[in-house]
C-alpha cells in the first residue's frame, strides 16, 4: 500500500478496539504519558526486514497476530487510507473475499498512525491464491540493530512466510549453533526445525551443560519425531513361501526367488540394503569416491524403505510430530500382480479398523498420519487398477492423512509427490557433494537422448510415439528403445543418461516417469511435456505434482509442447544457460536422492518428513485459530 500522510491515521487504540471486537489475540500495556500502546515484549519476535540503512533496519513482526478473524471494523481500518467513504464502501467486498481468513498482524510499535502494509506473493497478483496467502500488517519495527546483541540478522527464504507457529523456533533451528541450542532450551522436546529466517531477538543465557538437554537420539534419526504404528494386521497368505525367501523389508510377506515378468520386479533381490537394492557400479574405477553410491533400486519398494529407515527411530505417539502408517499398498499390489501373494480382499477394512481404535488416530482423525504409496495415485484411483484388497486414495477415511506418492494427483489434495527412488544413495554427509562433482565433471557425448518404449496403452498416435518418431528421424537425437528384452536394465539407462546433456521425458501410460529422476541424478537436463499429460491429469506440470522437491520455474527442467519445440529449445540454448541448468540440478541433488540412513544428512526422506510436518502444523494451526497462520 502507498503512503498517504494526509489521510486519517490508524491509532493504536482503534487497532486494539477492532482486534478485540474481532476475537483478538492481542496483549497490551499502557506506558505512562503515552496514548499509544505496545504489544508483548520483543522476546521471540521474528521480523521480516523491509529496508535497512546505517540507522538500522525497518520491518514487520511475522508472529504477532492481531485478530483471529475479520469483522467490519477491522476491514474499515485496513482500508482507511483510501478515504472514509471508500473504506465504508469496500469493507463489505473485502470481508466477502476473505471471510474468516482475514489475517491481520501487529507489525510493531512504531508507525501505527501510518498506512497498513499488505504482503503477498506473485500468485496472488495472478488471481490464483487463497485468502490465507495475504498478510495485513499494522505498525512497524524501526531502527533495529544487531549492535547490542538483542537482535540477530539471518537469511530469509520465501517459505518462511507460510510456516505455522511457533515461527521463532523454526527460524532458530535453521540457524544452528547457539541459536538452535537456545531454541531447544526454550522447547525441551527439541523436535522443531526450520527452513528460513528473518531477524529475531536473542537472549544471551545458555550453558554448555544445558545444551545437551533434549538431543537424545534425534541426530541419528533426523529432526522430525516419528511414531511408526506397530502391529498392523497381517496382510497376506503367500502361495510361494515354500519356494521363495522372506524379504527383510516387507516383514510378514514373502516373494518369489525370481521376477515374474512384471516390470522385472524381484522383491527379494530388490530388498537388499534398506530396500535400495544390490550395488550398481557406474564409476570408471573401483577407487572412485562415488563407486559405492549406486544401487539397482526398484521404485515399488518406496514405502518399505520409509518403514525400514524409521522403524529404528520410532518414538512414543504422544511425542511424535508425525505418525507413519506402514501400510505397504504399492508393495502388496505388486506381489499380488506377480501372483506371488494372495492378499485378503478385506485387508484395507482391517487396517482402517485397527487405526480407528488407536489414541493417536482419535486425537485428530489421522491429521498427523502419513501414508507412503509406492505407486501412482492416478492409477490407484482407477477401478480398472484396483488393488484387490480395498484400498482407494479417495476414501473418506484417508482424507486427513498426508499421502506421499511417487506420483501425486492434484485431484487428491492430501497427496504429495516424492521422487522415484533412483540409483544414487548416499551413506555419509559428503557423498552427495562428491556425486555432484562427478556428474558436473562428466564429458557428455550426446546432446539429446530419448530412452523409451511402447507398451500397454501406447499406440502409434500416442504422444510418446510421436516423440519417439521425431527423435528417430533427427540425427541430433539419440533414441534407445526399451522394447527389447533387458534393453533398459538400470545400469544401461544410467550410463546413457550420464553420457547425455538433455533427456527427453514424454509421458506414457502415466504423467510421471522414473526417468525424470534418473536423468536428474545423472545430471542430464530433463525435457518434459506437460501439455501431453493434461488428458490424464489436469495441471500435469511436474512442479505441481512435486512441489516440495521441484520449485515452480526451476531451471532444472525444460518444458516443451512437442518434439519440434523440444529440439528447437535444445539446439538454440546457449552453453552458459546449459551450464546454469546443470548447476541448478547439482544443487537439488541431495534432496532428490534416498540415503541409506539419516547419517547422510539432507535427503528425500528427510525433506518429505519436514514438509509433511509443516503441512500438519499448518492444518492444526488453522483449525485451532482460524485467521492466523502462526
Amino acid at each position: 500500500m502507498t503512503d498517504s500522510g494526509d489521510r486519517d491515521s490508524i491509532t493504536c487504540r482503534a487497532t486494539v478496539d477492532a482486534a478485540s471486537a474481532g476475537g483478538a489475540l492481542l496483549q497490551a500495556y499502557q506506558e505512562a504519558g503515552q496514548e499509544r500502546r505496545q504489544v508483548v515484549p520483543e522476546w521471540q519476535q521474528v521480523v521480516l526486514v523491509l529496508r535497512s540503512s546505517a540507522a538500522g533496519a525497518d520491518g514487520v513482526a511475522l508472529n504477532r497476530p492481531l485478530a483471529a478473524r475479520g469483522n467490519r471494523q477491522l476491514a474499515e481500518l485496513l482500508l482507511r487510507q483510501t478515504g472514509e467513504a471508500e473504506a465504508l464502501a469496500l469493507a463489505g467486498p473485502l470481508l466477502a473475499a476473505f471471510g474468516d481468513d482475514l489475517c491481520a498482524y501487529l507489525g510493531g510499535p512504531s508507525g501505527q498512525e501510518e498506512d497498513g502494509l499488505l504482503v503477498h506473493g506473485d500468485g496472488s497478483l495472478e488471481g490464483r491464491a487463497s485468502p490465507l496467502a495475504f498478510r495485513w500488517f499494522l505498525g512497524r519495527h524501526t531502527g533495529l540493530t544487531t549492535d547490542e546483541g538483542v537482535w540477530r540478522a539471518v537469511a530469509c527464504a520465501r517459505p518462511c512466510l507460510g510456516l505455522p507457529k511457533p515461527l521463532w523456533h523454526e527460524v532458530m533451528e535453521l540457524c544452528g549453533g547457539e541459536c538452535a541450542t537456545l531454541s531447544r532450551l526454550e522447547t525441551p522436546s527439541g523436535a522443531m526445525t526450520c527452513r528460513s529466517a528473518t531477524s529475531l531477538p536473542l537472549r544471551p543465557e545458555s550453558t554448555a551443560v544445558e545444551a545437551e538437554v533434549s538431543l537424545g537420539t534425534a541426530a541419528a534419526c533426523g529432526d522430525v519425531a516419528v511414531h511408526v504404528v506397530p502391529d498392523l494386521p497381517v496382510p497376506l497368505a503367500n502361495r510361494s513361501c515354500a519356494h521363495g525367501s522372506s524379504s527383510s523389508c516387507i516383514r510378514g510377506a514373502c516373494c518369489t526367488p525370481s521376477g515374474n515378468g512384471w516390470n522385472s520386479l524381484n522383491l527379494c533381490r530388490a530388498g537388499e540394503s534398506a530396500c535400495l537394492g544390490k550395488p550398481l557400479n557406474l564409476a570408471a574405477s573401483a577407487n572412485s569416491p562415488v563407486a559405492s553410491l549406486t544401487r539397482e533400486t526398484n521404485e515399488y519398494l518406496l514405502a518399505a524403505h520409509f518403514k525400514e529407515r524409521l522403524a529404528a527411530c520410532s518414538v512414543a505417539p504422544e511425542r511424535a510430530d508425525l505418525v507413519l502408517v506402514p501400510y505397504l499398498v504399492g508393495e502388496l499390489k505388486a506381489l499380488r500382480s506377480l501372483g506371488a501373494a494372495t492378499v485378503d480382499g478385506s485387508y484395507d477394512a482391517r487396517i482402517r479398523s485397527h487405526l480407528a481404535q488407536t489414541a493417536a488416530w482419535r486425537r485428530c482423525g489421522g491429521c498427523d498420519h502419513v501414508l507412503v504409496l509406492s505407486h501412482d495415485v492416478v492409477f490407484l484411483r482407477r477401478r480398472s487398477f484396483a488393488t484387490g484388497f480395498g484400498f482407494r486414495p479417495g476414501d473418506g477415511f484417508w482424507s486427513n492423512v498426508t499421502m506421499l506418492s511417487i506420483c501425486a494427483d492434484p485431484r487428491v489434495p492430501q497427496s504429495f509427490g516424492v521422487p522415484y527412488p533412483s540409483f544414487v544413495h548416499a551413506s555419509g554427509p559428503e557423498d552427495m557433494a562428491a556425486w555432484s562433482r562427478f556428474v558436473l565433471g562428466r564429458q557428455r557425448h550426446r546432446r539429446l537422448m530419448l530412452v523409451s518404449g511402447r507398451h500397454g496403452t501406447i499406440g502409434r498416435d500416442h504422444g510418446r510415439s510421436r516423440i519417439m518418431h521425431g527423435c528417430q528421424h533427427d540425427e541430433s537425437c539419440h533414441l534407445h528403445s526399451c522394447d527389447g528384452k533387458h534393453a533398459c536394465e538400470p545400469q544401461k539407462v544410467a550410463a546413457l543418461y550420464l553420457d547425455s546433456v538433455f533427456c527427453l521425458q514424454p509421458p506414457g501410460d502415466a504423467v510421471c516417469r522414473r526417468g525424470v529422476w534418473d536423468a536428474l541424478l545423472s545430471g542430464c537436463i530433463p525435457v518434459t511435456f506437460p501439455a501431453m499429460g493434461a488428458g490424464m491429469m489436469p495441471g500435469a506440470s511436474l512442479t505441481r505434482i512435486y512441489p516440495w522437491f521441484l520449485p515452480p520455474g526451476t531451471p532444472a527442467l525444460v518444458e516443451a509442447d512437442d518434439y519440434r519445440d523440444a529440439a528447437e529449445k535444445v539446439r538454440s540454448m546457449p552453453d552458459a544457460e546449459m551450464r546454469e541448468r546443470q548447476h541448478a540440478i547439482a544443487e537439488l541433488l541431495p534432496r532428490l536422492a534416498y540415503a541409506t540412513s539419516f547419517a547422510a544428512g539432507e535427503d528425500a526422506v528427510a525433506t518429505a518428513l519436514r514438509s509433511a510436518r509443516e503441512r500438519v502444523r499448518a492444518l492444526r494451526a488453522r483449525r485451532e485459530n482460524r485467521g492466523s497462520f502462526l
